[in-house]
């Protein structure tokens, strides 16, 4: 997959085949590695709140925009007539940033320039981006940044933090936004200072 490429949503299958083994799972998606060079995401939320989809996909498109360097390519195979969404991203071989990488100043620089893109976007009237994820509220790290064997950073999930695109059901999750931006804030700022 070419790194220009914008969100594929044209692609309506995937091989069922070529499912593997789990390697990771969050608040609301499984990751299993698929075939040899790539990684297939289930989100199994989309089941009970339908415009978890679209939300993805708008979100995605937006901040590819902005984040071009550093986000992962994704194709969407879900099939939009059933209840699904299904990704399909290049596996990227490395680990999760955490306090640790932040010694290494290559990869310092390149998080401040992923949260001085973060900050033009908010300028630019749209939400937080959630860099945090689910593993980042539990222990120490970015968890949607992956730290490759290269050295480069690359943002695996990005949405924003925001719940209104979801309707009624948002309602329920918007209580725990104020909490994951007050996370991701301290761990920006430890990671920075």
């Amino acid at each position: 997959m070419d790194n220009n490429t914008s969100f594929n949503s044209t692609i309506y299958s995937y091989d069922k085949t070529k499912v593997g083994k789990r390697i990771a799972r969050s608040t609301d998606r499984s990751v299993y590695k698929y075939g040899e060079n790539e990684v297939i995401k289930f989100s199994f939320l989309v089941f009970f709140v339908k415009k978890i989809r679209n939300k993805m996909l708008n979100d995605y498109t937006t901040c590819k925009k902005y984040l071009k360097d550093y986000l992962v390519i994704t194709t969407d195979v879900s099939n939009p007539l059933r209840r699904e969404h299904i990704e399909i991203q290049p596996f990227i071989q490395g680990e999760i940033f955490s306090l640790k990488h932040t010694k290494d100043p290559k990869l310092r620089i390149q998080l401040k320039e992923i949260v001085d893109i973060s900050e033009k976007i908010i300028n630019d009237g749209y939400k937080e981006v959630d860099l945090v994820g689910h593993g980042g509220m539990f222990t120490l790290c970015l968890s949607n940044i992956l730290v490759d064997k290269q050295g480069k950073l690359n943002i695996v999930d990005i949405t924003f933090l925001e719940t209104r695109s979801l309707g009624f059901v948002g309602y329920f999750i918007a209580p725990f936004i104020p909490i994951i931006k007050a996370r991701q804030k301290y761990i920006i700022n430890r990671f920075l200072n």
